[in-house]
């Protein structure tokens, strides 16, 4: 089922679709996503904005591509060195980015560092940890990975965050 502002109309068997006598004007148009294999996401980004011209038909093509699943954990090392309790860090709930240039999705890791993004499309991206402000206390380890993600292929991607050691300097001089 796709619609069109508030015109639907059922593609046959083979996909095919046609919307008669729209008037020229702006039209944005969108998908039932329960109307199709959920295995697969459109390649383009819907809404799609379409602008219909007097006495002009136009031909659209809608691809459907297998979507990418990332699944991954952030460990946690924490100091080995003696210190208060006052002292230690907790690590916060961390929030993941996944960014391709064009699009930005942001997840929550639980309380286990496990985290996910389902339905991606294929291509180049970048993940990280927001790390924003927690730099003093943590060492994030290879924060920036970049990937490339391929049609209907799973990933797995690690992070490691550290603890920042707390240093004393000793100074060799007499105090007064």
């Amino acid at each position: 089922i796709l619609n069109m502002n508030e015109i639907s109309t059922i593609t046959n068997k083979k996909g095919e679709f046609e919307f008669n006598d729209l008037a020229p004007e702006k039209y944005y148009l969108t998908l039932d996503q329960s109307t199709y294999n959920r295995n697969y996401i459109t390649e383009q980004t819907l809404p799609l904005e379409i602008q219909i011209m007097p006495q002009k038909t136009d031909t659209l093509t809608i691809n459907f591509i297998k979507p990418v699943r990332i699944n991954g954990k952030i460990t946690y090392q924490e100091t080995s060195q003696i210190q208060s309790n006052g002292f230690k860090n907790k690590l916060p709930q961390l929030i993941i980015k996944l960014d391709n240039g064009i699009d930005q999705f942001f997840t929550l890791a639980n309380e286990n560092g496990e985290y996910s993004f389902s339905e991606i499309k294929p291509g180049d991206w970048t993940i990280s940890i927001v790390s924003k402000g927690l730099e003093n206390k943590f060492e994030f380890v290879e924060n920036n990975k970049s990937i490339k993600l391929r049609s209907g292929i799973n990933e797995t991607f690690h992070f490691l965050v550290k603890d920042k050691s707390r240093k004393i300097n000793i100074k060799s001089s007499n105090i007064k």
